[in-house]
């Protein structure tokens, strides 16, 4: 047998732009984010309560959008929002910026990173430039060397998830490019503390850019 898989619904990106050439979607605190370029503007599009898209993703009095001036060049992929709403994203030369006004004003962060990895409990965790990256969580204040083998970009955006004999929350991350080069086919974890590889099988390849969807079964 084989799976079949069928357009059977469609939604443009929420966007001022009618084709848009680059875009990147974050979660932040009951609303959903979306970033998206076109010929050198960029638009903010986001809808005020996240819980309700199931049903009224189409209804645009849910939605706002405007357009977003940096005053620097941005990484739009890089672009995400931590659980009170404050969105981040990267310059082209790595400095990390910081908006508390919904993208209305942007102010430089002392950090240079390569890569934002996400969130992790409401902090905000990247990958320092250099030949010696290190791995930082701003709520914490952490700094960790990189751990030999981890993804430095590219890596598939935080799955969050906890069981009973953890802990703390776990994060996971999926594929990615190394610092070697070379595409990551290992899973990494974080629970606040360390990052390792939490993969006891790899992928049959490396891949870059993945998507990573959760989801659950249960039996009776």
């Amino acid at each position: 047998d084989t799976l079949s898989w069928s357009d059977m619904d469609s939604w443009r990106l929420p966007s001022d732009f009618a084709a848009p050439e680059r875009q990147h979607t974050t979660i932040g605190s009951e609303r959903l984010f979306t970033l998206t370029s076109s010929q050198g503007r960029y638009c903010l599009s986001y809808y005020h309560d996240v819980h309700n898209l199931g049903n009224t993703y189409l209804d645009q009095a849910l939605r706002t959008s405007k357009l977003v001036t940096f005053g620097f060049t941005p990484v739009v992929e890089s672009f995400t929002a931590t659980d009170d709403n404050t969105l981040y994203i990267l310059a082209d030369n790595g400095t990390l910026y910081r908006s508390a006004n919904l993208g209305a004003s942007w102010t430089a962060c002392p950090q240079r990173w390569q890569t934002i990895i996400g969130t992790y409990q409401g902090s905000l965790l990247g990958i320092t430039t250099g030949s010696s990256p290190m791995v930082e969580d701003l709520g914490r204040g952490t700094s960790l060397p990189l751990p030999a083998g981890m993804p430095v970009s590219g890596m598939s955006i935080p799955v969050h998830y906890d069981f009973e004999m953890a802990s703390t929350p776990q994060l996971m991350i999926i594929g990615g490019r190394k610092l070697d080069g070379t595409l990551s086919a290992d899973t990494w974890g974080y629970d606040g503390n360390s990052w390792a590889k939490i993969s006891k099988k790899t992928l049959p390849e490396g891949l870059y850019g993945m998507v990573t969807v959760p989801y659950y079964s249960f039996s009776v």
